[in-house]
């Protein structure tokens, strides 16, 4: 390390071997991380768990019916504070409607409210599925709570849920009746699992990937120490990326890969080309709608592992004082078409995300105001062979891409809305017809 104006970071990750009864949700293979600094002295993880006991709550005995409609919940009181939920098991049997076979459940939500006196609050958890087969499923949730109770709740976005229930407890199921939310004596069947917070140790026991940070690091050699503490399944391969100012402060537009996405896949650089592009020249040829642009049209191409998704990232400065999330990232096509990547309200490594962070690294929300005095790293996700990959050819990743700011309210002929364009177009065509033959009409009656 020659700099301090970026933090060090070192992030160890494996694939551990699929867990067992034994293992209780921890790890059956741990690797233990910390990192020696140049006085010799030892950082170790941050935020490290030690592993807690597991307490399943599940308010169900018996199966006393199926409920059709598209929301069930259940109140969940944790036996001690503070506590963790941990996953949600929920039970969707398979059905027959109509003399169909249902064994699956497409798009669904799980939802978690925090519940204070008998009364749902505010929502503190929600994620969409789009797919699971019908059955037992558990699905990881990762809420803390210090008081009060919890209601987990799964909504269905497109059918019925089909969920069965049982009968006679406590109000604890949330159904909605008569179009209405309410709590119930049946209770569906789905079950909590929450562990006990403990306090943090010096190494990870339930974690596969753990970080060491050192925000103001001192100049010198930095050594990354990993170790066994226990191998059940062995050998157990592992990730181990290290990053941190080695020299000058970034340099506008200069492309590179990402060093800090984790469980990155194998990737070399192959070409990457800088052109300064005016806005009007933007939407001549693309069809953008950008008022202004704050990076040249960025082009790249990487060799990387077939269908895998890699991050690229590049200084821009000079930005508007505008919430992050409201400037445009544009994917160029040569046929004169554009695609724009979504600001992700997280470092979301999936095709088509992007997002801005600081150059320490830190993540910069979409709400965030930006600075025009700041240097931030603007980072993308692509995936080979997804809409976001300008070349066909496997294992190859081209994006020419481009920042700015478009236009209030501006719309246009864009990627994806191809038949809308073609029928305001026919349309248009259809008026004027009718407009030209009643004019013909009104010069033969004088």
């Amino acid at each position: 390390m020659k700099e301090d104006e970026k933090p060090f970071k070192a992030t160890l990750g494996w694939t551990d071997y699929p867990g067992s009864e034994v293992s209780g949700g921890g790890l059956v293979n741990d690797l233990d991380l910390r990192v020696r600094k140049p006085d010799g002295t030892y950082v170790y993880p941050d935020g490290a768990r030690n592993l807690s006991s597991l307490d399943k709550i599940d308010y169900c005995n018996d199966t006393s019916g199926r409920y059709d409609q598209s929301l069930a919940g259940v109140r969940f009181t944790p036996l001690k504070y503070p506590a963790t939920l941990d996953s949600v098991s929920i039970n969707l049997p398979e059905v027959i409607i109509d003399d169909t076979l249902i064994d699956f459940m497409l798009g669904f939500n799980i939802i978690v409210y925090k519940v204070s006196g008998g009364t749902v609050q505010q929502e503190i958890f929600c994620k969409k599925y789009n797919y699971a087969d019908r059955g037992r499923i558990t699905l990881p949730v990762g809420v803390s709570v210090t008081e009060d109770e919890l209601l987990v709740c799964i909504e269905g976005l497109s059918e019925p849920l089909y969920i069965s229930y049982s009968s006679g407890n406590d109000s604890r199921g949330f159904f909605k009746i008569g179009g209405t939310d309410q709590f119930s004596n049946n209770v569906p069947h789905i079950a909590a699992n929450f562990r006990t917070e403990v306090p943090a140790t010096d190494y990870d026991r339930v974690n596969n990937t753990v970080s060491v940070q050192i925000n103001k690091p001192q100049s010198g050699t930095y050594t990354a120490e990993v170790s066994a503490h226990n191998i059940a399944h062995g050998p157990q391969p592992y990730a181990l990326i290290m990053s941190g100012m080695n020299g000058e402060a970034p340099t506008v537009g200069e492309i590179g890969l990402n060093p800090d996405q984790p469980n990155a896949p194998a990737a070399t650089m192959l070409s990457r080309i800088h052109q300064s592009q005016t806005a009007e020249s933007l939407n001549s040829v693309y069809g953008t709608k950008f008022e202004n642009v704050y990076s040249d049209k960025s082009e790249f191409s990487i060799q990387t592992e077939e269908d895998s998704v890699v991050s690229v990232r590049y200084a821009v400065s000079g930005l508007p004082e505008v919430n992050a999330g409201d400037l445009d990232l544009s994917k160029l096509y040569e046929n004169g078409t554009h695609i724009e990547f979504e600001y992700s309200s997280l470092e979301d490594y999936q095709d088509g995300k992007w997002w801005l962070t600081d150059v320490t690294g830190t993540f910069v929300s979409p709400v965030e105001k930006l600075s025009p005095d700041t240097t931030y790293y603007l980072v993308s996700a692509v995936k080979d062979g997804g809409p976001y990959d300008a070349n066909e050819d496997p294992g190859v990743v081209d994006d020419p891409q481009v920042l700015g700011l478009s236009s209030s309210g501006a719309s246009g002929c864009n990627i994806g809305t191809d038949v809308d364009c073609i029928l305001s177009v026919m349309l248009l065509t259809a008026l004027f017809s009718v407009w030209i033959r009643w004019l013909s009409a009104r010069r033969k009656q004088f």
